[in-house]
């Protein structure tokens, strides 16, 4: 027993410094991923800032070029002019030049501008800037292109209102801004997909990490059972022999001692203590039996009844939903039932319930009684080999129940009810063949 156990303690330490490990490197790989995306993010806002500061420096830039070689008397006529700068500088992103006269008209234009007319703001005093789609517009005074038929010196009248002043228009794509924008857009998508990836590999690790934590907490559990199974065997087999010998002498001096006697008393109490002996023994042997099945179609539901009149009887039954038949070794699945039904009734003596039915193709098997419902924290350890509240039994039951259920493919889970009480539930697939 100190040997398993030792084992088995060997073996957990490395499980929990590898749940430790797992959540560290898990926390940190998501911590690093959401400062990658913070920082890429700052960035993306700055570059925003930064395209925005750029499209007006290129705009004053072209306005300064449009107005010191705009239209001039003597020259080329305006339209022409300006399609000479929008051909020159065309490489820079400009695409439209237009000049409005005080009345409100186009007077003069190059380039095909947008269709999107301009608002107060653009019309008002002052420069405006506006972005309409890919293209940038800026709106600023500037004085009108001369007549042909202006003398030198000619000026033009003032306008009566900001509203009627002449109007320069100028739309460009703002190619350095939107590289800008494109690169950090780039960097922004990139540095996610790294936090992704970084987060991805995180979980996979911990996946990992964690079958390994099952597969090494199974390795110790199977080194435990097989210790206990070998010291099972040893010591069965050394009391049985012994222990029935005993019982039967027991038994023959119960018989020849009258009613009523104090060495009748006490020799029924030598035969009652053998019996008691002689079922523990039985439960280690069970213990360490090789497991193998015999698998039938049997009915679950008479399976359940059979098991409820030996110990339960007063369980109360629900076999409607319970399937016509299923692949089980009734004999050892009895012995589970007769189990749980018996821990069941000793909890809470006359308020035991029991059900069979299928769900999503298992056969469902659920015993519940109204006691003072399990330990806080032992719902798995109840199932642990010698783990036991009461004071008779070794705790093999149900170990020896979770393992003939697992035989079978299934799994047996306990839980507490909210309105009091315990639920054990054994969940057994159906086998591949019946399909």
């Amino acid at each position: 027993m100190s040997a398993s156990a030792t084992v088995g303690e060997s073996m957990s330490r490395p499980t929990a410094s590898s749940r430790f490990a797992r959540q560290g490197l898990f926390v940190t790989t998501a911590l690093l991923g959401l400062g990658l995306i913070g920082t890429a993010w700052t960035s993306y806002r700055g570059a925003e800032a930064l395209a925005e500061t750029v499209s007006q420096g290129q705009a004053e830039r072209l306005l300064v070029i449009v107005r010191e070689e705009r239209p001039r008397r003597g020259g080329p006529p305006p339209n022409e002019a300006f399609a000479a700068l929008l051909a020159q500088h065309a490489g820079e992103g400009l695409r439209a030049i237009a000049f409005i006269g005080p009345a409100g008209r186009v007077e003069a234009s190059a380039g095909e501008l947008l269709t999107v007319p301009l608002s107060d703001e653009e019309l008002g005093p002052g420069r405006a800037f506006r972005r309409l789609g890919d293209r940038m517009r800026v709106v600023a005074p500037a004085p009108p292109p001369p007549p042909p038929w202006a003398a030198p010196g000619w000026r033009p009248p003032a306008p009566p209102s900001p509203r009627g002043e002449p109007r320069l228009v100028l739309e460009f794509e703002p190619l350095l801004a939107v590289e800008l924008e494109t690169r950090a857009t780039r960097t922004l998508v990139s540095s996610a997909l790294a936090a992704l990836l970084l987060v991805g590999a995180a979980g996979v690790f911990a996946r990992r990490a964690r079958r390994a934590d099952a597969l090494i907490e199974r390795l110790a559990q199977s080194e435990r059972l097989a210790a206990l199974g070998t010291m099972s065997a040893v010591l069965a087999h050394e009391i049985k022999n012994p222990l029935a010998a005993l019982k039967g002498n027991a038994q023959l001096l119960l018989e020849g001692l009258d009613e009523g006697t104090r060495p009748r008393a006490q020799a029924d109490r030598v035969v009652r203590s053998a019996v008691r002996l002689q079922g523990l023994v039985d439960n280690l042997l069970d213990f360490v039996r090789s497991g193998a099945l015999e698998r039938m179609p049997i009915d679950p539901a008479e399976v359940l009844r059979a098991a409820a009149e030996d110990a339960a009887p007063r369980a109360r039954l629900d076999l409607d939903a319970a399937p016509a038949t299923w692949s089980l070794d009734g004999m050892c699945l009895r012995q589970v039932l007769e189990n749980l039904l018996r821990n069941a009734e000793q909890a809470s003596p006359g308020e035991v319930s029991a059900s069979a039915r299928v769900d999503h193709d298992r056969l469902i098997f659920t015993v519940s009684d109204r006691g003072a419902g399990l330990p806080e924290g032992e719902t798995e350890l109840i199932f642990e080999p010698f783990h036991t509240t009461k004071t008779r039994g070794v705790g093999l039951g149900l170990t020896v129940a979770r393992r003939v259920v697992e035989l079978h493919g299934g799994t047996i889970t306990a839980r507490n009810r909210p309105e009091g009480g315990a639920v054990i539930e054994v969940a057994i697939p159906r086998e591949a063949s019946e399909e």
